[in-house]
């Protein structure tokens, strides 16, 4: 907008990319990450496994993995119950087709404190639909991350997110028992995966000032000063069409026409010249 003081924007270079940004354009990725709280007795027990550790399966609160046709179901059961690690799942268990055969590594809770858990040390896994606020929660536990994209922004999370090491994506409706497996042992047994989670997560972390901190000093930075001109863009003082560059435009596009214009000219009148000169030697 025109007369926009500041922008706070959910993003961060360590997932995303970098970008020449303005002064009133803050990122501020992790705004809603508060300090690890410890884990209630109930969910301490939940995670206390004689298992390698835990993986964390959810798909947040939007989409409901209960949902989901058997055909996809069952080869993650499958799979999941030939890994030695116990499954901690956010779903509601009696929603379950009885039709599907549920491996007893599989616990499922209802709900649970997402961040919380993935900042356990016991937790090795994050396999997850890639929303943003569940990614970089994954980044601020240094967790790596099974990413199944469903729609929106998820699929860019995920494929950011392997981009840089950490992740590796599978598609929803195309899921087999084996590309599970594999992605999984990948994921287990390439310590790469872990390093990068933790290397990213270091350079996540090392800030000035917290996420929340960062935006509520921009914030009273912006009232202190009166809305802050000094740190919009000029660009919204220009012209449209300079904004726009068609000044710019008009020299790149008229400068060759100019020039074909001439050439056209100039060919033109050797041409006529030439039989000119041919028409008087008949004469």
């Amino acid at each position: 907008a025109y007369n926009t003081s500041l922008h706070l924007i959910n993003s961060h270079f360590s997932i995303g990319s970098a970008k020449p940004l303005v002064p009133n354009v803050i990122e501020v990725a992790g705004l809603h990450i508060e300090k690890q709280q410890p884990l209630s007795e109930h969910f301490n027990k939940v995670l206390n496994t004689d298992s390698k550790g835990v993986i964390l399966l959810t798909f947040g609160s939007l989409v409901l993995t209960e949902t989901f046709p058997n055909n996809i179901l069952q080869p993650m059961f499958d799979a999941f119950a030939e890994l030695p690690y116990k499954v901690l799942w956010k779903a509601n268990a009696p929603k379950f087709s009885k039709d599907l055969r549920i491996p007893p590594n599989i616990h499922f809770e209802s709900w649970l404190p997402q961040r919380d858990i993935l900042c356990d040390s016991r937790v090795k896994l994050f396999v997850s639909h890639g929303g943003m606020m569940g990614t970089q929660e994954a980044v601020e536990c240094g967790v790596p991350i099974l990413g199944i994209p469903i729609f929106s922004d998820q699929s860019l999370n995920i494929r950011q997110a392997q981009n840089r090491g950490f992740a590796i994506m599978l598609q929803l409706m195309t899921l087999t028992k084996e590309e599970i497996l594999d992605a999984a042992k990948k994921l287990f047994y390439n310590p790469s995966y872990s390093e990068n989670a933790k290397r990213i997560s270091r350079i996540f972390k090392d800030r000035p000032m917290s996420a929340m901190d960062t935006a509520v000093y921009w914030v009273e930075y912006v009232i202190r000063h009166k809305g802050a001109p000094q740190i919009q863009s000029v660009a919204k003082e220009l012209a449209w069409w300079q904004y726009y560059l068609v000044d710019v435009m008009a020299i790149l596009v008229g400068l060759p026409c100019l020039c074909i214009f001439l050439l056209f000219v100039l060919i033109r009148k050797l041409f006529l010249k030439d039989n000119t000169k041919i028409k008087v030697k008949k004469s």
